[in-house]
Formats: structure tokens, sequence, C-alpha cells
């Protein structure tokens, strides 16, 4: 019926027609009297059996224009009518900023390191406040990126200072630490970034210092280098060679690039030759 066509619109699975959602759907009661009235009309494609009249019997129907939804209402309601994003995914905006400042691969969070603060770039899946037994109010949340889903606990003060500003489908970013004590892993927040100001420092270069003398063992370096080859990002490559007592920067063939991302970080740090690798 008229709901089933209604939900397949406001889904897009009509949006090859040309017509945007809004415009299908406020036009779609008309559309359907219209169909209705012209398989009733017994007149249509007769009064034109014996003689050619040269033009169509029957009007054709004209839409009436509405305004499109803006990206982000569009993805919420095909979230809401069928359970995921259909058309994108609400972080596309962001997602330049998400492959170059994000520290923490959400699908390797096992190789995360305790001591270690990360930033994190999602949308906020769940979001419940929390009393503790001393009285006070913490929080917990769900965010999820492109790669995985983690768990987010806000302790008192952060919870305080933030909660103000995290609303479920809102897209934040967060540096803190993870927290692998129990069986599922949770990321304690210790900042809220500000997402905007988060594009404008964004990574554009990797480093990598290399062993002592590990530039002369060529054979040493196949790992890194048959990764850097395979795996390109956004991001520049420097390569630091320790020269007796100083050091050479190399900037790589303009070919090779890579992802500032923790797992490609951890990646490339643990191949054989590499003595360090950060981000600038």
């Amino acid at each position: 019926g008229k709901k089933v066509i209604e939900l397949l619109i406001q889904t897009g699975a009509f949006d090859g027609l040309g017509k945007n959602r809004s415009t299908l759907v406020g036009n779609l009661d008309r559309a359907v009297e219209y169909a209705q009235n012209k398989k009733e009309d017994k007149k249509f494609g007769q009064s034109s059996l014996f003689e050619d009249t040269g033009e169509k019997e029957y009007p054709d129907f004209e839409f009436e224009e509405f305004p499109e939804l803006e990206q982000s209402e569009k993805l919420n309601q095909e979230k809401e009518l069928i359970g995921f994003y259909f058309s994108g995914h609400p972080m596309d905006k962001y997602k330049q900023v998400w492959e170059r400042s994000v520290t923490l691969d959400l699908s390797h969070v096992e190789r995360a390191s305790p001591e270690k603060e990360y930033v994190l770039l999602g949308i906020i899946k769940s979001l419940r406040p929390h009393q503790a037994k001393n009285g006070k109010w913490m929080g917990f949340a769900s965010l999820g990126d492109y790669r995985g889903d983690m768990d987010l606990t806000f302790f008192s003060e952060a919870w305080e200072r933030y909660r103000d500003r995290l609303a479920v489908d809102s897209i934040i970013a967060v540096k803190g630490k993870v927290d692998r004590s129990r069986e599922r892993p949770s990321f304690l927040v210790d900042t809220l970034l500000d997402v905007d100001n988060l594009a404008e420092k964004s990574y554009r270069e990797v480093h990598i210092r290399l062993e002592k003398d590990a530039a002369e063992r060529e054979e040493s370096l196949e790992a890194l280098r048959d990764y850097l080859f395979e795996n390109s990002g956004p991001c520049e490559v420097y390569i630091h060679v320790p020269l007796s007592g100083k050091e050479a920067v190399i900037r790589t063939a303009s070919q090779i690039s890579a992802s500032a991302d923790g797992g490609a970080l951890e990646t490339l740090g643990s191949c054989a030759g590499v003595q360090e690798v950060w981000r600038e």
C-alpha cells in the first residue's frame, strides 16, 4: 500500500527517479489518486481507437517540488526505518579528518597500549548517565566509526564538564586511554575535542626512524617497503636514517603515502628495522 511506497521512498529505493525524497513523499497522495483516476477513466485509450488525435488523451502528472532534506536527516530516517544507513554514513562529512586524526584502530583495540593516549572520532550510538556509589554522576556511551565500536567511560569530572555537549547520533572526538582490565575494553575519556578544530590540526606527515645500520641491510627493510607500496593514505612519508651521530631525513617518492591512523602506525612500527614511528 501507500505506507510501503512511502517507506521505500524514505530509504532511497526511488532515488534514481530524478526527484528528491521530499518531493516524492509530498506528491504521493496526489500520485496515487492520479493513478487510480487514470485506471478508472473508461474513456482513456478508447476515444482514439478509430481515430488518431495525435496527442495523449490523459495529461502527464505534474510534480510539486519540495526542498530536499539535509543528508543527516535522510540518514537518520534510514536508520530509524530499516535499522542501518543506506545512502551514506553520518561521518562522511568528517571522513578525511577521521583518516588523519584518529590514532586507535577500533578493529584492533587489543593492540592498544594502556599507558598511551589516543584520539577517537565517531558517532554516539548510545548514552546513559550513571550514579556512582559516592553519589557523583558519571556517564557511559557507545561510539562507532568506520572500523568498529568502542565503549566510552566519562568519570564524574569529565561527565560534569561535557555532558551538555553529548547526544545520541552526534559526531564527537575524544582523547583518552584504553582500559583493558576487564573482558570488554573501555575508552576512558579525558578530553572532548572540537571536531572542526581537529580538521585544521589533522596530520599530514608520517615519520619513520630506522634502527642504526638498518639502511645498510636493505633485506631487513623488505616488510617496511612492501607495506608502504601496498598501503596508501593521505600523508606524505619521511624516513629518518641515523648516520654517524647525525640523522638524514629523506622524503619518499610521491607515489608512496601512508595513513596516520593508529593501526597503520602500529603496523609500521612492528616492521623489522624500524625504531620509531610518529605523525605530524
